[in-house]
């Protein structure tokens, strides 16, 4: 049981930065999966478009969606095995201040609330990556955490650090039909 729950402390920077963070090299083309995000083709359109449309897509695109992929766990420059996971997300806007709250569903052992995650999502062009910076989760007791991920034509790709270790993380956007309950009946 203690080693589950360590696992799903360990894995509970990525669930919650997974809201969106990484580095990531361009995709190279792959066949449309059901469920995944639509990924526009790029075109001279998408090079214009504004801020203001980026924001609304990013947002669309995150909100009540599902990032479904592997991570590994990074210690003393080693790569650890390849592990299973999925993060769910809720509304994600963003606020007056710029910064953008993502409601992020956690669910380990006998545990499944949601958390709200105020992130920062700065622009690459026209690909978001989402950003904390020495980020503690109080309902946890761990952190500082720091991640960066990207989120580009319906993936997402990031790295996060704890404090002597981190992990690599990457899988796909997918939408869902309907909004989660949470254990709050939100």
């Amino acid at each position: 049981m203690r080693s589950r729950i360590r696992r799903a402390v360990l894995a509970a920077p990525a669930l919650l930065v997974a809201c969106g963070l990484v580095f990531s090299r361009t995709p190279p083309a792959v066949p449309a999966q059901e469920g995944a995000a639509e990924a526009p083709e790029p075109s001279d359109a998408t090079a214009s478009r504004s801020r203001a449309e980026l924001e609304r897509e990013f947002a669309a695109t995150m909100s009540h969606a599902t990032l479904a992929g592997k991570w590994r766990l990074t210690k003393d420059g080693e790569i650890g095995d390849e592990r299973s996971d999925s993060y769910t997300l809720g509304e994600v806007r963003k606020l007056d201040s710029g910064a953008w709250l993502m409601q992020a569903r956690i669910q380990y052992g006998e545990r499944d609330f949601t958390v709200p995650v105020k992130v920062d999502v700065e622009w690459a062009g026209d690909t978001p990556v989402i950003q904390v910076t020495d980020w503690g989760v109080p309902a946890l007791g761990v952190g500082p955490y720091t991640a960066r991920v990207m989120v580009y034509r319906g993936l997402y790709s990031g790295a996060w650090f704890g404090k002597g270790y981190g992990g690599l993380m990457s899988g796909r956007v997918e939408k869902r039909a309907e909004k989660p309950e949470t254990a709050s009946g939100e």
